[in-house]
């Protein structure tokens, strides 16, 4: 394996065996022994990826962390956190900077490759990604395996790179993709006013993006038919949420873990009359009742090529009205309260047609 590794550690004996080790493995190595000479040479060499020690003198890893994060050229380098076992507390403050991934001391050389393969290997996933979008109807289900693949061999995901995860799914009939971005923001926003912990809000955020994924299984002639679908086309369109599911099944990633329940229920409704299972009132996932308000009132205030879009006070009236039917009361209720909120999300994340 090909690529270049700088390594960010003050102990001259720890540079210098984890150098021979990458050498060893076909990595071109630079090193830095503080923090601040590794922001220096992250800046001017561009290395693949970083491998960041926590305690340095002058700068320490989380703080070069921080500002290579920030800047716009370095932070998509991804970064190794090496940290004792015990210091929770610095893998906190580690992830809250932007680490990518962590490692504990003594390094274990076996595990330190995986996962700097793994990390590699999203990075080149993400440079692939604008090619992945120009030719997506052809290529779909050959991208989609790909994808899955890797996702499959990196767990820990961006928000970036399930946002265009997201965008595939939407991309022929929201060439936008804003969509996927607002309902990301609206389930967050009344995840937050239902009163969920920050961990379920975070990962509702990053998961409700992939809620229509399965789209990507379903033809152009019914997915954009400008006319009202015949039964059987329905039957074909409700499809999306099983292959969806099946998209995202077999991670052990919480924020898949999430999407996948999101993706086969989002359709579900509280009086057990939507699709696919006919669940009803709790049986239908939380997450999946919160993102069927937030994806529905985008969809009524959107306009695509067979539809037109409705006003904010139609969509607002129309959920309002289905609570109790369609729509989970306590879920309808925070809508209305943040309603605000969710307006100023769709302005500043309008479509760019």
């Amino acid at each position: 394996m090909e690529g270049k590794i700088l390594n960010v550690d003050d102990e001259e004996f720890n540079l210098e065996f984890v150098n021979a080790f990458l050498t060893s493995r076909g990595f071109e190595v630079i090193d830095a022994k503080n923090g601040r000479e590794a922001v220096i040479l992250a800046t001017e060499k561009k290395p693949d990826l970083i491998l960041m020690d926590i305690m340095m003198p002058i700068m320490d890893g989380i703080e070069a962390t921080r500002i290579l994060k920030r800047n716009k050229n370095t932070k998509d380098i991804p970064i190794i956190i090496v940290t004792a076992a015990a210091h929770r507390e610095n893998k906190v403050k580690a992830a809250e900077a932007g680490a990518d991934e962590f490692i504990s001391k003594p390094i274990d050389l076996v595990e330190l490759e995986i996962r700097i393969k793994n990390l590699l290997k999203l990075k080149e996933y993400n440079a692939l990604k604008t090619e992945y979008q120009t030719d997506l109807e052809n290529e779909v289900l050959k991208r989609t395996e790909k994808l899955r693949k890797i996702l499959k061999e990196k767990e820990l995901l961006s928000y970036e790179t399930i946002e265009k995860l997201g965008m595939a799914g939407e991309y022929r009939d929201d060439e936008t993709g804003e969509h996927v971005k607002r309902v990301g923001k609206f389930s967050e926003v009344i995840a937050e006013g239902i009163g969920l912990c920050k961990e379920f809000v975070d990962t509702i955020k990053l998961a409700s993006p992939l809620h229509d994924i399965g789209k990507i299984g379903i033809p152009d002639r019914i997915l954009l038919k400008p006319a009202s679908l015949t039964p059987e086309e329905f039957k074909v369109m409700m499809r999306h949420t099983i292959i969806g599911k099946k998209i995202l099944s077999g991670s052990i990633n919480p924020v898949l873990k999430m999407a996948e329940k999101i993706a086969f229920s989002h359709h579900e409704k509280w009086n057990g009359t939507g699709y696919p299972e006919g669940l009803k009132r709790e049986e239908i996932p939380l997450e999946g009742r919160i993102v069927s308000v937030a994806d529905s009132f985008d969809a009524m205030t959107s306009k695509r090529v067979y539809k037109k879009s409705f006003s904010y006070e139609f969509a607002f009236n129309e959920i309002k009205k289905l609570s109790g039917s369609s729509y989970d009361p306590e879920v309808v209720r925070v809508f209305i309260e943040r309603f605000e909120e969710i307006k100023k999300i769709k302005e500043q994340h309008k479509d760019e047609n």
